[in-house]
């Protein structure tokens, strides 16, 4: 049994060497943490509203986030300390901007407590876009 574990210690010690050596990052993680979101929000025209959080995220660590939208609501989206107002701006950690849906993900910059925002620009009509996801790992 010993030499059973010890083998497959070696085994990933030199699967971590050669992914390193191939130029693959190696993560010490404990995986993927699901955040707390509003799945379907309603986001009146001209608004901003937090559809994640407030969540503490370790700095370093890699955030990501699915919208789906299937009617070309136009938006911003961004992780924003919670120190600051719901306004996504391309300084905020995983910033997009444009129409439809979009995955994207980037690296939190310093241990604080963030939330998920959306800006609606559409120009009368709320956007109804759907959070599939936010997560970090």
């Amino acid at each position: 049994m010993r030499r059973n574990m010890t083998m497959k210690a070696t085994r990933g010690i030199i699967g971590a060497i050669v992914l390193m050596a191939a130029g693959c990052t190696v993560k010490n993680s404990a995986g993927s943490h699901s955040l707390p979101v509003d799945g379907l929000p309603t986001i009146p025209a001209g608004a901003c509203l937090f559809v994640g959080g407030p969540s503490v995220i370790p700095g370093g660590a890699d955030t990501s986030y699915s919208i789906s939208d299937d009617v070309g609501d136009d938006m911003d989206i961004a992780v924003i300390d919670d120190a600051y107002a719901c306004d996504p701006t391309p300084s905020d950690t995983a910033y997009t901007t444009g129409v439809g849906s979009i995955a994207t993900s980037d690296i939190i910059p310093a241990t604080s407590t963030y939330n998920l925002a959306i800006s609606c620009f559409n120009i009368a009509a709320s956007c109804i876009p759907t959070v599939d996801y936010w997560d970090y790992d």
